[in-house]
C-alpha cells in the first residue's frame, strides 16, 4: 500500500537521530503491539524477557514489533514525536505514522 509522503519516515533524520543515540545506550526502546491493538513504547535492559512479563496475566496476545538500542532519554524523545497518537501512558495508537517509524528504525539497528 502507498504511504503519504508525510507518512514516510525521513531517513535521514532517522540516521542522524540514530547515529546520536546509539552510542550512550545501554538499554534498549521497545515497541510492542497488543492483538493489533495499541503499541507499548518502552524500555528495558532485556526486551525479550519485559515482553514475557507483559505476556503473564494478558489474554491478548502481544507481540514484538521491534527493538532499538536507547534509553530512558530516548524512549521519552519517542513519546513526544508521537503525543498525538498517545493514548494512555506508554500506549499509541497504530498510526501508519508510528508504524513507518517503527518499520524504518527498527531494520537499521546493527
Amino acid at each position: 500500500m502507498p504511504t503519504r509522503p508525510q507518512d514516510r519516515a525521513d531517513t535521514a533524520a532517522i540516521d542522524a537521530w540514530l547515529a546520536r543515540v546509539a552510542d550512550t545506550a545501554p538499554q534498549y526502546v521497545y515497541f510492542a503491539q497488543v492483538d493489533g491493538g495499541p503499541i507499548k513504547i518502552g524500555v528495558a535492559r532485556n526486551p525479550i524477557r519485559r515482553l514475557a512479563q507483559m505476556r503473564t496475566g494478558n489474554p491478548a496476545p502481544i507481540r514484538l514489533l521491534g527493538v532499538i538500542r536507547g534509553n530512558t532519554q530516548t524512549e521519552l524523545e519517542i513519546h513526544n514525536l508521537f503525543a498525538a497518537e498517545n493514548v494512555a501512558g506508554e500506549w499509541f495508537e497504530p498510526s501508519r505514522r508510528l508504524l513507518a517509524f517503527i518499520e524504518a528504525t527498527t531494520k537499521r539497528q546493527p
